[in-house]
């Protein structure tokens, strides 16, 4: 998964929606989003680019 030692960034996605017809999504996001609960988590390797999705539904 990721290397040894590798920093991993981790992110709390707070919703989700579908590209468009040209593959682009447009997403804002302000303070008041940021609820207690949370939709998914993903990890992302900086080194190797690795991402890890986890759902916890």
């Amino acid at each position: 998964m990721f290397e040894p030692g590798e920093t991993v960034g981790v992110a709390v996605l707070l919703r989700s929606d579908e590209a468009d017809r040209y593959g682009e999504v447009r997403a804002t996001i302000t303070a008041a989003d940021l609820p207690a609960r949370w939709e998914a988590l993903v990890l992302v390797g900086y080194d190797t680019g690795t991402l890890n999705y986890i759902d916890p539904r």
